[in-house]
């Protein structure tokens, strides 16, 4: 991970894109935000550890936030809390198979996520969970229903919810990112094209 955005959450209204170094100091005055900034990092973890009916688990071993009303902040503008993420991968690693390697010294690709819930109540698209993954200049973007149904689907600015609307699903969370299954209409197309 290389860098952390927060939005709406508890005190932090919007802390930008902070960079994560080896060595990392946060400053400020006492209920400015810096133990919520690090309990952040406790939320992904005890997220990422368990299988939810949505992207974070808000009570949990680690941290305890009550619920995503709880955790909106009282600077917020917008019903929603957010989590932006920055990632650098090796992205030849990605590519080879069974550890083959051309020799080339492996890339990094940049990727950045950006995750987002609902506080209450539902947006004008009809999503709870919005999603924006970046990766160089390439652009997806989605907006998921409570019952994980896409309310949105888009790349690069062109819509495509209509291929994905009733073919996918997210069945369960395993952390920020949903797993997504094919419904029987979805697969029974598939086989009937073939």
């Amino acid at each position: 991970m290389k860098k952390i955005g927060l939005k709406n959450f508890r005190s932090l209204k919007d802390t930008g894109s902070v960079p994560i170094e080896p060595i990392t100091i946060l400053l400020g005055q006492n209920s400015s935000g810096k133990s919520t900034f690090l309990r952040s990092f406790a939320l992904l973890k005890q997220s990422i550890g368990v299988r939810a009916r949505e992207p974070f688990l808000w009570v949990g071993e680690l941290v305890d936030f009550g619920g995503i009303t709880e955790t909106l902040s009282t600077f917020a503008t917008e019903g929603s809390v957010s989590f932006e993420y920055e990632f650098e991968i090796p992205l030849n690693s990605y590519l080879s198979r069974g550890g083959f390697s051309n020799g080339a010294r492996e890339s990094i690709q940049k990727v950045k996520v950006s995750v987002s819930e609902q506080a209450k109540g539902i947006d004008k698209t009809g999503a709870v969970f919005s999603y924006v993954f970046s990766i160089d200049t390439e652009v997806i973007e989605f907006g998921l229903s409570q019952d994980g149904v896409f309310t949105e689907f888009k790349i690069n600015g062109i819509d495509y919810h209509g291929l994905v609307c009733d073919r996918y699903h997210a069945k369960v969370w395993k952390g920020p990112i949903p797993s997504f299954q094919g419904t029987r209409q979805a697969i029974h197309l598939t086989l009937f094209r073939k």
